[in-house]
């Protein structure tokens, strides 16, 4: 069906029939208003909050796992309850975050969920995350104000992409600098507009109405003023989410994060490092990368999405490492070693070699994932006449992706036992553990062709031997105490 064009009143009007209709958020405005009143009421006691929050069991769960999140581990040991929370984090903070969930729940459960929105709300949630990240690493306290405004600018993208599919397919393919004209045209209304209106409706507050606005590029003051850091680190966020999302040359995101962190007080470096641990946050949090791949119908995207997720993998395994208790045994430091690299890689198995000196070999000690890996503990490999990839990666202490397989210059160099084992093979990783400056394990991860390797660069195995250089070290604590 050819999409109509409307006028903005016609459009408004058919929009809410519409919600009513198919019977979509019913009980968001009244979360708001509430939510809203208790944090604009100084004088109310913690407790009103709380029990807004607990009163709601999946916003409770999905508060404290956010609370204990990476983004707030600068504030110690574990939070297991919303009365601790608040008392930490505050109430406006907690207040912020409930409403985010809430927004991004909403619009999850309603009746036209499909690929055209599941696209949208996964680019309104990313642009959310960097807003945290970048307000947060920018030292300032409204990190949860500034994601729900970076969601809350979003709005009207999402009821258009919901409730008028064939409006919204063509403006998808409006380049980004011509959207809200082109929403004139075809809507009678801009997103922005129909975006704040829907927020009003709901009970949003004045103050995240004028956060959440579209801001048109322009340049920006050398230091941007308390007043203004939402409504610029609202603007960023979006541009570098649809940036990212739209797969475009790392030049243009550069340009961006070059034009934004000077204003903001951070080091262009820094930021870049911020978004790109906010991208494999989200991906490893509540997307797989094959999910990614299917949503967003661009191979490309996925790969992004997947080396930004093995770039935190390393720094993950670091973090598992020094949150070892002290009188951890070295069985334990593997055990954690691999899982984190299990996790974070999406192997098929992986194992842990230790070198055996008494016979001049290395040995399977430790085996998780699929078999018949995990059937192969004890396991030696080396001591032949010519040297296979294990032994070279050993003997060089040289992290290794080794892919084409059947390759014949690689596939001489693999060990019998591990094509025997694993004929599906498509690539595997070797990863050598230096202690005392030699070679004395080496962590194996395999992929199948059911989970190919993605995300394995240059820059990947870099993140990855920074991590075996920490579990060597802890490896020699352990065996030093």
């Amino acid at each position: 069906m050819p999409a109509q064009k409307w006028n903005k009143n016609a459009l408004q009007q058919a929009l809410w029939s519409r919600i009513e209709e198919h019977g979509d958020f019913p009980a968001l405005a009244e979360s708001v208003r509430y939510i809203v009143s208790v944090m604009e009421d100084d004088q109310a006691p913690i407790e009103k909050l709380e029990a807004a929050v607990v009163s709601d069991v999946p916003l409770a769960h999905q508060v404290i796992r956010r609370v204990n999140s990476v983004s707030y581990a600068a504030y110690g040991r574990k939070i297991t309850s919303i009365a601790r929370a608040i008392m930490i984090l505050g109430c406006q903070t907690i207040g912020y975050l409930a409403l985010d969930i809430k927004l991004v729940e909403s619009f999850a459960q309603t009746s036209g969920m499909s690929a055209a929105l599941t696209r949208e709300l996964l680019r309104a949630e990313l642009a959310s995350t960097i807003a945290r990240a970048i307000a947060l690493g920018s030292k300032t306290k409204e990190g949860e104000k500034a994601a729900l405004c970076a969601l809350l600018q979003h709005t009207g993208r999402l009821l258009v992409a919901c409730y008028f599919p064939e409006e919204w397919a063509l403006l998808e393919k409006v380049p980004e600098a011509g959207m809200e004209s082109e929403c004139l045209g075809v809507l009678g209304v801009s997103l922005e507009n129909l975006g704040l209106d829907a927020a009003r409706r709901w009970g949003f507050p004045e103050q995240l109405l004028e956060g959440m606005r579209i801001q048109a590029p322009r340049p920006l003051p050398e230091k941007i003023s308390s007043g203004q850091r939402v409504g610029a680190i609202t603007a960023f966020s979006s541009r570098i989410s649809a940036a990212l999302l739209a797969q475009a040359p790392a030049n243009e995101s550069k340009a961006l994060i070059a034009q934004y962190a000077g204003p903001l007080g951070l080091a262009p470096e820094a930021m870049e490092a911020l978004v790109a641990e906010s991208f494999a946050r989200m991906v490893n949090s509540k997307y797989s990368s094959r999910a990614l791949e299917t949503m967003l119908e661009a191979p490309g995207r996925a790969e992004a999405a997947a080396q930004a997720r093995v770039a935190e993998c390393g720094q993950k395994g670091i973090e598992r490492m020094t949150a070892l208790p002290p009188g951890a045994s070295i069985t334990e430091v593997f055990q954690v070693a691999l899982q984190a690299l299990t996790d974070g890689l999406e192997v098929t198995a992986a194992a842990a070699f230790i070198r055996n000196t008494q016979v001049g070999c290395i040995e399977a000690k430790l085996c998780v994932g699929e078999r018949p890996l995990c059937d192969l503990s004890g396991l030696r490999c080396g001591g032949g006449a010519e040297l296979d990839v294990f032994q070279l990666s050993m003997s060089k202490a040289l992290g290794m992706f080794i892919q084409d397989l059947d390759d014949a210059n690689i596939s001489r160099k693999i060990p019998v036992w591990h094509r025997q084992a694993y004929p599906q093979a498509t690539a595997f990783f070797l990863l050598p553990v230096l202690v005392h400056g030699k070679a004395a394990a080496l962590l194996y991860g395999v992929w199948s062709a059911a989970a190919p390797a993605r995300g394995m660069t240059d820059a990947s195995i870099a993140a990855l031997n920074a991590f075996a250089q920490v579990l060597g070290q802890r490896i020699e604590q352990v065996a030093g105490g």
